[in-house]
């Protein structure tokens, strides 16, 4: 009985559209402008991955200059904070300046105190 009512539940489309939503509203989007090149930059972290064959990189540092939509894509074999810091320095900073604002996701590795 009850599999026969979620199947009928499934099928009707009024069901479907007076049916209760769990989700939460959608927030409300806020564009990020900017007016020059090193203004707001965007770094996001991907991995792990399995180790490449030579070097044994993990991870992948994406750096984005939201103006111009330039990209450094960087390897790294760990992913510690200090490690994305000193390596921002090394191949972003040291050629481009510092930027005014840096966005990330909040992950573990970006809201730690040697980050600020």
């Amino acid at each position: 009985m009850r599999k026969t009512a979620y199947q009928h539940v499934v099928a009707c489309n009024v069901c479907q559209i007076n049916s209760y939503k769990n989700e939460l509203p959608a927030g409300r989007l806020i564009p990020i402008v900017t007016s020059y090149p090193n203004e707001i930059v965007i770094l996001d972290l991907l991995g792990p991955y399995p180790a490449s064959r030579i070097k044994r990189y993990r991870y992948i540092l994406v750096i984005t200059d939201h103006f111009s939509k330039w990209l450094e894509v960087i390897p790294l074999k760990k992913a510690s904070a200090k490690i994305i810091v000193d390596t921002l320095f090394e191949n972003y900073i040291s050629r481009y300046g510092a930027p005014v604002k840096m966005i990330s996701d909040n992950g573990p590795q970006f809201i730690s105190e040697i980050f600020e």
